[in-house]
This record gives C-alpha cells, sequence and structure tokens, in this order.
C-alpha cells in the first residue's frame, strides 16, 4: 500500500474540497429539512387562523374557480370544502348572486385594482337571505402576473337588522317627536335650543321651532317670566339629574304669559360634563285658570257648606225640639223593631224608655185587632209596603202597660239617614175620636128613627094639605059659578035701562073686576109681585083696552098709564124686549 504522503497534493486537496462540499450539502439539507418543518408549521398555523377566524377567506383563479376557502365561508354557504373547491359562483349560488359575484371579480381582474366594502347579499343554508361587506384583491404570482382573486368578506347581516331596526326606530321616534302633543326639546347648558318639536313652537306662539330656536338664545331672560325659576331649575338638575312636574311661567311670542309643566333630565359625556337638557313641556294654562275657578268655587262653596252645617245644626236643634215636644208619638225602626222614641210614646203606652226600645210593633199590640186580623201578620205587611217605597195611613189598637187597649192612627213611611234606610212612624191617640165617632153614631141612629118618624107626620100632612087645596078649588068654582049665574045677568039688566055715563062706567068696572075675580089669570098674575094697580091695568091690557080707554076707566093721567106699562114689563121680565104686552098677558090665562 501506498504513503498517503507520498499522494498528489492536488488529489488530495481535491478531495478534501469535496469532503468540505459534502459537509455543506448535508448542513443544507438540515437547513431545508428545518425550513420545511417550519414551513409546513407555518402553514399549519395559517389554515388553523383562516379556519377559526370568523370573517370568510376564498381564493380564486382567473376561471373563477375556487381554489382555497375557510371554515366560515363553507359555514356560509351550508356545503363542505370539496363541494366548494374547483367550483364557480355559478355552482354555488343563484344566478344572480353569482352574476354580482362575478361582476365584481372582473373590475379587479381587469384593473388590478383592489374593491373594498362591498355590500353584498348572500343566501344562507336555511334558504333565508344574509349580507356582507367585501374587500377583493388581485392575486399577483412572482413575475407579476395576476393569477386571480384573493376575496375577505364579513357577515353583517345582524347588523343590517340591527340598522334597520335602528332606522325604523329612528322614524318612529321621528314621528312622535313630529307629532307629539307634548312638547319636545333639547337645550344648551347656556339656555340656547338645539332641537324642539311643532308642539314645542306652538305651544310657545312660534310658527315652527326653527323660529324658535333661532329667536329663542338666552332662556332665563327671554322665556321665562321669572329668570330666577331657570335657576332653581338647573341647580336641580344639577343635583338630582332630573325633575319632574316643574311649574313654570313663560312668556308667550304674544308677549303674555302662559303656564307650563316640565319634565327635564341632563345628558353628560363620559367625562360626566353637561352636554345637553332634553325634555318635555307641556301647556297647563287652561287647568290652572281651571284651578283658579276651582280654588273659588271651593272656597264658595266652603262658605255654603258652613253656612248649611249651621242650618242643619239649628234644624236638628229644631226637629229634636220637635221630636221632643210633640205630641203626637214618634218612633224610629230598623226593620221591624223600635232604636228610638220620643217622650209622648213613653207617655201614650205608660211604659219605660227601655220597655219600648227594642220592642216590635205587634209586641205592643193585642194578639188579635177589632177587624179579626193577627197583629204580627198585618203589622208587617204595612212594613214592608213602607220599606219598599208606599207611605202607610192606617188605625191600629195598640196595648198600654196595664194591659189596657186604645185606638191609634198611624203613619209609617222610609226615611233616608246618612246612607241607610230607617221607618219613621207617628202614632196618634184617637181613643177620645173613637168615642165621639160612637156617639155620634148612636145620636145619627137616633135621628133617623125621629126623620123616620117626621116622614110619616108629613105624608099625612101632604095629604091634608091636598085636600085643602082641593076643597079651595071647589069654593073657588061654587064662587065663580054663583058669580057668573047670580050677579053678572043682573049687571047685564042695568046696562040695558040706560044708564048716564057715570054709572055705565062704573057697571063696566064692576063688570070687569069681577069678571076677574072669577078668572084664572087673576090667580096667576098675582104670583108675580105686582101692586093692586099694576093688576088692575095688566087685566084691562089683557082685554084689548087702550091707554085712552084705560085712562078714562080708572081715571089717572096717560103718563101714569105708560110708566105702569113700564113696571109691568120690568117684573115681567120683558124690558128691552120686542114682546107685545096683551099677547104676553093673555098667554098666562
Amino acid at each position: 500500500m501506498k504513503d498517503p504522503s507520498n499522494a498528489n497534493p492536488e488529489l488530495i486537496e481535491e478531495i478534501s474540497a469535496l469532503k468540505k462540499r459534502i459537509k455543506e450539502l448535508e448542513e443544507s439539507e438540515s437547513s431545508c429539512k428545518k425550513s420545511e418543518k417550519a414551513l409546513q408549521k407555518a402553514e399549519k398555523m395559517l389554515h388553523v387562523i383562516l379556519d377559526t377566524i370568523p370573517a370568510m377567506i376564498w381564493q380564486k383563479d382567473l376561471d373563477g374557480r375556487y381554489l382555497q376557502v375557510n371554515n366560515a365561508y363553507c359555514r356560509t354557504v351550508g356545503l363542505p370544502e370539496e363541494a366548494i373547491l374547483q367550483k364557480t359562483d355559478y355552482d354555488i349560488h343563484p344566478k344572480e348572486i353569482a352574476d354580482k359575484y362575478v361582476s365584481h371579480d372582473m373590475k379587479v381582474l381587469t384593473s388590478g385594482k383592489s374593491e373594498f366594502g362591498i355590500e353584498e347579499y348572500h343566501r344562507k343554508p336555511s334558504g333565508d337571505y344574509g349580507w356582507s361587506v367585501t374587500d377583493k384583491l388581485a392575486c399577483i404570482d412572482d413575475q407579476g402576473n395576476i393569477t386571480g382573486t384573493i376575496g375577505f368578506a364579513l357577515d353583517i347581516t345582524d347588523q343590517k337588522h340591527t340598522e334597520k331596526a335602528l332606522k325604523e326606530s329612528e322614524e318612529k321616534y321621528r314621528n312622535i317627536f313630529e307629532n307629539s302633543i307634548e312638547g319636545i326639546f333639547r337645550s344648551t347648558p347656556e339656555g340656547c335650543f338645539v332641537s324642539a318639536n311643532p308642539a314645542a313652537a306652538r305651544m310657545l306662539g312660534y310658527d315652527s321651532p326653527e323660529e324658535l330656536i333661532s329667536t329663542i338664545k338666552d332662556m332665563g331672560f327671554q322665556l321665562y317670566a321669572n329668570p330666577e325659576d331657570r335657576d332653581s331649575l338647573f341647580d336641580s338638575l344639577k343635583k338630582y339629574g332630573f325633575i319632574k312636574n316643574f311649574e313654570v311661567q313663560c312668556y308667550h311670542k304674544n308677549g303674555s304669559i302662559i303656564w307650563g309643566i316640565l319634565n327635564v333630565h341632563l345628558v353628560q359625556n363620559d367625562q360626566g360634563n353637561i352636554v345637553y337638557i332634553e325634555g318635555t313641556c307641556q301647556d297647563i294654562t287652561g287647568r290652572k285658570q281651571a284651578e283658579e275657578e276651582l280654588n273659588k268655587y271651593r272656597n264658595h262653596l266652603e262658605q255654603l257648606v258652613e253656612a248649611r252645617t249651621d242650618q242643619l245644626k239649628s234644624s236638628e236643634n229644631k226637629y229634636r225640639t220637635l221630636f221632643e215636644t210633640s205630641n203626637d208619638s214618634i218612633f224610629l225602626m230598623r226593620s221591624d223593631t223600635i232604636i228610638d222614641c220620643n217622650p209622648k210614646t213613653l207617655e201614650l203606652f205608660r211604659r219605660t224608655r227601655g220597655q219600648i226600645i227594642g220592642q216590635t210593633p205587634y209586641s205592643l199590640s193585642p194578639p188579635i185587632q177589632p177587624d179579626g186580623s193577627d197583629s204580627r201578620k198585618k203589622v208587617m205587611k204595612k212594613i214592608n209596603s213602607a220599606a219598599s217605597g208606599t207611605p202607610q195611613h192606617f188605625e191600629w189598637q195598640h196595648l198600654r202597660s196595664d194591659g189596657t187597649n186604645f185606638d191609634t192612627e198611624i203613619n209609617l213611611c222610609v226615611i233616608k239617614v246618612g246612607q241607610e234606610k230607617i221607618l219613621y212612624g207617628v202614632i196618634r191617640d184617637i181613643s177620645n175620636r173613637k168615642q165621639a165617632e160612637k156617639a155620634l153614631k148612636q145620636k145619627e141612629n137616633e135621628l133617623r128613627a125621629k126623620a123616620e118618624a117626621l116622614e110619616e107626620y108629613n105624608t099625612a100632612l101632604r095629604v091634608l094639605l091636598h085636600q085643602r087645596e082641593e076643597d079651595k078649588k071647589d069654593l073657588e068654582d061654587r064662587v065663580a059659578s054663583n058669580v057668573k049665574r047670580l050677579v053678572i045677568p043682573y049687571i047685564e039688566k042695568m046696562k040695558k035701562n040706560h044708564p048716564d055715563p057715570q054709572q055705565l062706567s062704573n057697571l063696566n068696572i064692576l063688570e070687569a073686576n069681577l069678571n076677574e075675580i072669577v078668572s084664572p089669570f087673576l090667580h096667576t098674575i098675582r104670583q108675580l109681585n105686582l101692586t093692586p094697580r099694576e093688576t088692575q091695568i095688566a087685566a084691562l091690557i089683557k082685554d084689548g083696552k087702550t091707554t085712552k080707554e084705560i085712562v078714562k076707566i080708572i081715571g089717572v093721567a096717560t103718563s101714569s098709564i105708560d110708566s105702569y106699562r113700564n113696571n109691568i114689563r120690568s117684573k115681567l121680565g120683558l124690558k128691552n124686549k120686542k114682546v107685545n104686552l096683551q099677547m104676553y098677558l093673555q098667554s098666562l090665562t
């Protein structure tokens, strides 16, 4: 074997260099293995991070095929990773959604510029649609070529719902703010309006909230009728943070003063500094005026009540006096039990108060009434009728403590004492009246018997009078017959013997008077209360004598005859009537 020291130095150098190179390669290989392990670890860590973050992340190639997706994306579309990779948006999403996704991808691929804050909607596994905000970037290789797109998206469905609810709430609040009948406002601590609703402007007389805000720059002096009221309000707000039902007088735009009621609270920032004062206001001028009027009426009513109380006290004393001094028995009952009575009741029943109070009317009565009815049943019927609102008036027999009965007259009705209905009764002793009625009845019976006896006497008397009238008529008929038969013919003979005028006149008068005596007319005419001369002239008028003939027969003046005529017409009821006196007198025959 050759000695190595004798070998070619160049060869030895090459071998040494080769060993060094091998060692370097071995070290490089070891380093590469370490780097590979580190890279694998980093990739694994990256996948863990990508799969755990809530944002959706994906990568697509130039044809729109998915190369990578994380778990958030898989959950959102409801598909496993293997069902998504190498698929396009048209394979996963509805066409109308896929069209929008592809449109944004093409913008990025064409321009090479990223798209940020794209709001897109997607369909969830449940079939509902959700919203996401997306950032899309171009994927560029080492040579600067665009190889696809990378996307990052965050599901903002809940945020969208929250925004929608917030918007609806804001609209609702705005409607309430604008249409509230109460004034709503916000002001600065210095006293300037920041905002106000129409009701607040109307309350203070302004045409719009804008006019109110632009006009009022210092509430303490421009709005508050008493500036110290705002100082008091502000001090209370700083102390308590809120104040309710604070009544204050304010200036209206027209210069008048109105009453308002405030409910306000402080709005503070995180540092505790006052930012705003917010609250509501309401016009209570009408209420205040009503309260003022009410106070007037209340005072007046109190005066009336006081006066009425005095009247009632006076009336109570008066009625108590009447109750105590009444000559009739007065009692009060609750149901059928006596609860009070006056002194006359004790006197009438000859009992003590303790023997009356607590008793029933039928216990103070005989068992049977004079008409045969049961006292208890009858009086309960009266009590029930009175309690139902029908006043009762009836006669009753009571019982004294000594066992004697006495007759009474009772009035029973219901009265209201406070809120309770009480039966009020008045008892009057009618024993004397009953005795008088009994005596009167006896007298009536006696008088009836006497009247019957007198009627018998009157009957006999009427028979006698009738007989007397018949005898009188028979006598008159005989007298008339005798005059006509025994006297009148002789007068006619004397008139035929040619007497002188005076004798003839006398004979005519005699004949006329005799005819009148026996005439029925005379009996009728006497009933008219005529004087003898008026009776004589009435007879001549009936026989057809003229005034001149009557003057010649009687021998008086014509005016006297006319006066007699007027008197006769007046007594006959013919004055101022167009009735012939002769014919009327003839009708009386």
